[in-house]
């Protein structure tokens, strides 16, 4: 457990440090940042695009992050290669909030804030790996799929 917060802190470490600036999984054009801790893999989805204009429109529902979830199982697919001792694996969904500041005259970064997050063993990953990559959508989450979502209204916990 202790691996996993600190691999979350690093992650989102990262994200606050770099601006954004993230590493590009193979493959996939969203940005990615992929930590590894041999057992464990956690990939940081940066949906600031996404997840960013539906959050400013208050349109982040149920049937939004659902749709997140959907799209985040692409970029965790193309991510699998890269971790071949991972046992379990789990995909953040964050978006960078931005917001208006008298003082500079511009929009200043407030923070990353967590949408989502969806875990699971990386035999799960591994079986499903096809049929995330096809250009439509899964239909659904696989059983065995943990899915957290994170309560906006108090800046993500």
């Amino acid at each position: 457990m202790r691996r996993m917060a600190f691999l979350g802190f690093i992650a989102n470490l990262l994200i606050l440090t770099c601006g954004g600036a993230v590493l590009s999984a193979p493959s996939a054009p969203e940005k990615v940042i992929v930590a590894n801790s041999g057992s464990h893999a956690l990939i940081i989805w940066d949906a600031t695009d996404t997840a960013g204009d539906l959050a400013a429109k208050n349109a982040l529902d149920a049937g939004a992050i659902h749709d997140l979830e959907l799209r985040s199982l692409k970029l965790l697919a193309a991510s699998l290669d890269g971790l071949p001792h991972a046992q379990t694996i789990s995909i953040r969904i964050v978006y960078r909030q931005t917001n208006a500041n008298g003082s500079y005259g511009t929009q200043t970064f407030e923070g990353a804030v967590p949408v989502a997050q969806l875990s699971m063993p990386i035999a799960i990953a591994r079986a499903h790996k096809s049929e995330w990559l096809a250009p439509q959508l899964a239909a659904a989450l696989p059983s065995g799929v943990e899915v957290r979502t994170y309560d906006s209204s108090n800046g993500g916990s």
